[in-house]
């Protein structure tokens, strides 16, 4: 049985030139997020000026180890359809994973409104 789970993946981008190629460059990021089957309602808010990067999304896992595991592997892809390399090439100098927040949906946060 799967639960959901809310993930918060904060990193700081480096590698741009200004803040408007990080902001274009996130735009298409999460534009590829939105369109990867299994994250549900994926976001992103920036601080340009610092470039630390927060994506949320909701995953359905059965823990939270899995929902982890598998947000990461949707952020990565997404990135990497956008030009941000594998972690062999650049993926850990474009963008350092510094902060994870996981919680677990409760029953009212599931109900349609």
């Amino acid at each position: 049985m799967s639960d959901t789970y809310f993930l918060d993946l904060k990193f700081l981008a480096s590698g741009h030139a200004d803040e408007d190629e990080l902001e274009a460059k996130l735009e298409e990021i999460l534009e590829h997020l939105c369109d990867l089957e299994g994250a549900i309602d994926p976001d992103l808010t920036a601080t340009l000026a610092t470039a630390e990067v927060m994506f949320s999304l909701g995953i359905e896992a059965k823990d939270n180890l899995t929902a982890l595991r598998d947000a990461m592997v949707l952020v990565r892809t997404a990135m990497h359809a956008c030009g941000a390399g594998t972690p062999e090439e650049s993926w850990g100098a474009m963008f350092q994973e510094i902060e994870q927040n996981i919680r677990r949906a409760d029953a009212t946060e599931l109900v349609d409104a």
